[in-house]
């Protein structure tokens, strides 16, 4: 019995043990949840803090915009902007046996076409679209002769790596490779990626208007010759577009239906008819003429019926080509900024600046002979005798010539 006895005692113990335990656990619990409570009650009171700050904000810019004086503040900075366009115009690309060959690289069998035409890159690297007029054509089996129109590849090559977006191809040799010719020039264009307006391989592809979006403003692009060295078959006319004051008014129409917002027109010929006036009075926008001749014309900003402010380019001049007379070896770099009104989708030729490139002959016995050169760039750099790119002759000439531009 005494063993029972002194075995009952330490039970009581445990049972001691065991309540101050969960004595002690019900405590950290209710400090646990004290802390819990605080918490939630910090965090209510934070956000009850926020919103009524919030509604006091609100409330602020509630009566800021009920002020008039700041609403009109606010509509000069919220105001739409019009959207402006720069496009680069530059003149005739031609073949010229003599300034061929002087760009051709024995050692890698290619002629040098970007290395010529370098001077140029940068302003048309800054514009936002460029365009020439193409009097050559790709047709492949590229042969070296005199009154050639077949250019090598290298040149298509060329104006893409200069960052030229477009080509007129409606020129007087336009079909000197015959049919075939147009069908390949087109068909490597394409594969540049160069656009292109014209000619055309099918009378689909003549009855499809060119349009471009150029950042925001679509730009419709017409091209026409009344100039051919050798004249297409009557089944074959639509190949390339010829000028005829009806059926480019006709097109200026068309092309404004299928969304054109500007129209830009190219002429090309050495006696191309009386016809702008009436080409603006229908919707043309800016009017470049090409001819043959090298002599580069006047700039005219006119107005239409509408109060646009549009414009006509007598003549770039040839980029490529070798006049004999040096007088005529000019060529001019148009940069032309077209703006669109937001307010009434007015197109306005907003302003219009040049530059005035020119075809330097360094000599026979040169190497790379020919060169051509950004006039008022070399004029300063011959005043301070830095320059080896024109010579006293020629430096008189573009004098001279610089007081007709």
């Amino acid at each position: 019995m005494a063993r029972n006895k002194r075995n009952a005692r330490p039970r009581k113990r445990i049972t001691k043990v065991d309540n101050r335990f969960k004595i002690s656990l019900i405590i950290i619990f209710v400090i646990l949840c004290l802390l819990v409570t605080l918490l939630w009650y910090r965090n209510y009171q934070t956000d009850l803090l926020k919103i009524s700050k919030n509604e006091e904000t609100q409330n602020q810019i509630s009566k800021i915009f009920e002020n008039e004086d700041y609403n009109q503040i606010s509509g000069e900075i919220y105001e739409n902007k019009n959207s402006v366009i720069n496009i680069i115009a530059f003149g005739n690309i031609l073949y010229n046996h003599e300034l061929y060959e002087n760009i051709y690289e024995n050692n890698t069998g290619i002629y040098l076409f970007y290395d010529y035409l370098n001077c140029v890159r940068k302003y048309i690297s800054s514009a936002d679209y460029s365009i020439a007029n193409l009097g050559v054509n790709f047709s492949g089996d590229y042969l070296v002769k005199e009154g050639n129109s077949n250019a090598p590849e290298d040149l298509a090559i060329a104006i893409k790596n200069l960052g030229i977006n477009f080509v007129n191809t409606a020129t007087k040799y336009s079909n000197d490779e015959g049919t075939l010719g147009i069908i390949k020039t087109l068909e490597k264009l394409d594969s540049l990626k160069i656009e292109h307006t014209g000619t055309s391989r099918a009378k689909i592809e003549n009855l499809t208007p060119v349009i471009s979006d150029i950042r925001g403003i679509k730009v419709g692009f017409l091209s026409y010759t009344n100039e051919f060295n050798k004249k297409l078959e009557n089944e074959n006319s639509y190949m390339v577009n010829t000028i005829k004051k009806e059926k480019i008014i006709e097109d200026i129409k068309k092309i404004r239906e299928n969304g054109a917002e500007a129209v830009i027109i190219n002429l090309n010929g050495n006696k191309i008819p009386n016809i702008e006036n009436e080409l603006i009075s229908n919707g043309a926008n800016v009017i470049l003429e090409n001819n043959y001749n090298n002599n580069t014309g006047k700039i005219e900003r006119l107005t239409n019926e509408k109060g646009e402010n549009v414009l006509i380019l007598h003549n770039t001049g040839n980029f490529i080509e070798l006049a004999k007379d040096k007088n005529e070896r000019f060529s001019l770099l148009y940069n032309i900024e077209i703006t669109k009104n937001v307010d009434n989708n007015n197109i306005d030729v907003s302003n219009i600046t040049y530059k005035i490139f020119y075809i330097h002959d360094k000599g026979e016995q040169e190497k790379n002979r020919y060169v051509l050169v950004d006039v008022e760039q070399e004029k300063e750099r011959f005043e301070h005798n830095l320059s080896k790119n024109i010579t006293d002759e020629e430096y008189k000439i573009i004098e001279e010539r610089l007081k007709e531009f």
